[in-house]
């Protein structure tokens, strides 16, 4: 192929600025917003998973007022987002339950914390598939709302719901289960 030569253009012309009018442009947001705060704090996190508090978190062992003012430094020395943003996600469900939904939870822990309500019980295959959905969601995501058990995927195995599959003081008793994963990512005094 041929190189074309093009000519160079001057223009001797001054820009004037009309009017100065504000457009707001739909789901932009300036500085930073809390779900970019979310996934820069789900990341620094992850590479500093060794710290003690967020093993502790991890392995979902009671926290402690210092364990929580020693993931709040984390956070703030990392520069993830404002002060704001620590706040709102100090006010939700509190620092613990909203670290450990971005960390998630050992499985092993998960399995341990389950296994109180599955020792001394033989479970049908679904039973067992339920439980199985339980750690996965926990492992994931850390915290679990007892309400998602009447949600998909849990209801793909048991439509109705645990009760479906289990009686109300089983299920009552699962929920104790989820409920006490939750409390422990809040420091004893504070409420959940």
């Amino acid at each position: 192929m041929e190189k074309r030569k093009r000519a160079v253009v001057y223009t001797d012309f001054i820009d004037e600025l009309g009017e100065v009018e504000e457009i707001e442009l739909r789901g932009v947001t300036t500085g930073t917003d809390f779900e970019r705060f979310r996934e820069k704090a789900r990341a620094y996190l992850r590479r500093h998973d060794a710290h003690v508090s967020l093993q502790k978190l991890r392995r979902n062992k009671p926290l402690t007022a210092v364990d929580i003012q020693e993931l709040e430094g984390l956070l703030a020395h990392a520069a993830l987002g404002t002060a704001a943003d620590i706040d709102r996600a100090r006010i939700g469900d509190g620092l613990g339950p909203f670290i450990r939904s971005l960390v998630g939870l050992d499985r092993d822990a998960a399995t341990d914390a389950l296994s109180v309500f599955v020792n001394g019980r033989v479970l049908s295959a679904n039973q067992h598939d339920f439980v199985a959905l339980v750690v996965e969601h926990l492992t994931a995501n850390g915290i679990m709302e007892p309400e998602l058990l009447y949600e998909p995927p849990f209801t793909d195995v048991a439509a109705g719901g645990p009760e479906g599959l289990f009686g109300v003081a089983e299920v009552d008793a699962l929920i104790s289960v989820i409920d006490g994963i939750r409390a422990n990512a809040v420091p004893r005094g504070e409420a959940a």
